[in-house]
């Protein structure tokens, strides 16, 4: 009986110690980065967090106004979908109060698929790589957005094996 006992002994330890990494809550809803008492203090946490725990639903990240200084990457991201889409959004709608801006890389790079950026600016300040460079991704849209960077510094949006609408 003592052997029983502990057998279910370890296995309810051993259960209960792959919970929290089985029940990883997925991400839906609307997230702000930036500004007072964000959920995220930089893009790049938001895109981490992304990447890290997937979605459920449709999610909305808020930017709010600022300059976000460094490139961006977002790699794929688990249950995105044409229903579940991911916005990245400047908060007041203005695309000149939100500038993601890089000097040496694109501003956003991605793999993922199902993107819709709305009222953003975009710039890259020097090499030859594109502002936003989106790889393998199908479904990306561009609302109201600024992409600039130097006459010669190259395409300024690069997209490849994609459906997309702009």
């Amino acid at each position: 009986m003592k052997i029983r006992t502990h057998a279910l002994q370890v296995l309810l330890i051993t259960i209960l110690f792959f919970i929290p990494s089985i029940l990883t809550a997925q991400m839906s809803g609307t997230y702000t980065v930036g500004g007072i008492s964000p959920d995220f203090a930089t893009l790049q946490d938001a895109c981490d967090s992304l990447s890290l725990y997937g979605i459920m639903a449709p999610v909305i990240i808020n930017i709010r106004d600022g300059l976000y200084v460094g490139s961006v990457n977002l790699d794929s991201v688990a249950g995105v979908s044409s229903v579940n889409t991911i916005t990245f959004q400047s908060e007041s709608s203005d695309s000149a109060q939100v500038l993601i801006l890089d000097t040496l890389n694109s501003a956003f790079k991605s793999k993922a698929s199902h993107l819709i950026f709305k009222n953003l600016s975009f710039r890259i300040l020097g090499d030859t790589r594109p502002c936003v460079d989106l790889n393998s991704g199908t479904g990306i849209q561009f609302e109201k957005c600024a992409l600039t960077g130097f006459l010669d510094s190259g395409p300024l949006l690069s997209i490849f094996n994609t459906s997309d609408a702009f």
